[in-house]
């Protein structure tokens, strides 16, 4: 069995207005923030949630290596 294999039982995506104020109500022990660092680096919104995260003592983690596919080139 693979040690390094995770199991995320309580996985969710939030995408609508006001979803980084979602991320107040969060619970958790660990959070990913997956971003191409585009339009939400460049506006502070990865700051802002890991700003959101840290208060509510979230470990996370930012992955700014997500390519935009074809349809956003």
């Amino acid at each position: 069995m693979n040690k390094n294999l995770n199991y995320f039982k309580n996985s969710e995506i939030v995408f609508q207005w006001g979803a980084i104020e979602y991320v107040r109500k969060l619970e958790g022990k660990r959070a990913a923030i997956l971003t191409d660092m585009s339009s939400m680096g460049k506006l502070g919104f990865v700051k802002k949630i890991s700003s959101f995260l840290r208060d509510s003592n979230i470990d996370s983690r930012t992955i700014a290596s997500i390519e935009k596919g074809a349809h956003d080139r």
